[in-house]
């Protein structure tokens, strides 16, 4: 079913492989995110690659369903051009975002490969949305990985099928070294 309803994308990067999706070019897996209840559907989210939602736990008990009662989870990459360390990246994604309070920001790392994760909430027309962000840089490309939901819809439960989707990230090195998953291009100056 997932393979459906990526597979279709016109011009998309990525190949369903494996259970997961492999965009051969930039020399990165991932997999599909975790079986859960209730499941995490495909849906189409612009500038994303891949992108899930499923109802949040309100929403299951109460039997209608708004727009707020859905959490969503997208993964979007960016390549071929110059970028700053995975810290910078993360911060630029709260760019243009109206009263963003971050709750938490630290290094993460898979496989040996540093990234950067983030949580805040941000500023909505019906109240706070939290957002959690996972970004690396592999193989010249911005690996980002975006988590939105209400707190109160069941955000924790889904971080946890969050946090076991971006661990699924899988690069090989294009220069055939693990230093060579990394970008190349210098930092620049600036405080995350």
């Amino acid at each position: 079913m997932l393979a459906l309803a990526f597979g279709a994308c016109a011009g998309s990067p990525l190949d369903p492989i494996d259970g997961g999706w492999r965009n051969a070019r930039h020399g990165y897996w991932v997999g599909n995110p975790p079986p859960s209840d209730p499941p995490w559907e495909p849906e189409a989210v612009d500038g994303s690659l891949l992108a899930f939602q499923k109802l949040a736990n309100a929403a299951r008990s109460e039997g209608e369903r708004a727009p707020t009662d859905v959490i969503r989870m997208t993964f979007s990459s960016r390549c071929g051009v110059p970028l700053p360390r995975p810290e910078f990246l993360a911060r630029h994604l709260r760019i243009g975002i109206p009263a963003n309070v971050v709750r938490e920001s630290r290094p993460v790392e898979i496989a040996g490969l540093s990234g950067w994760e983030q949580v805040f909430d941000a500023d909505a027309e019906r109240g706070a949305v939290r957002v959690k962000t996972v970004t690396f840089v592999a193989n010249d490309c911005a690996l980002d990985w975006v988590l939105t939901g209400r707190e109160a819809a069941g955000f924790e439960e889904a971080e946890q099928d969050f946090d076991a989707w971006w661990g699924t990230l899988v690069v090989t090195p294009l220069g055939g070294t693990a230093e060579a998953a990394a970008s190349r291009a210098p930092a620049r100056e600036e405080a995350p």
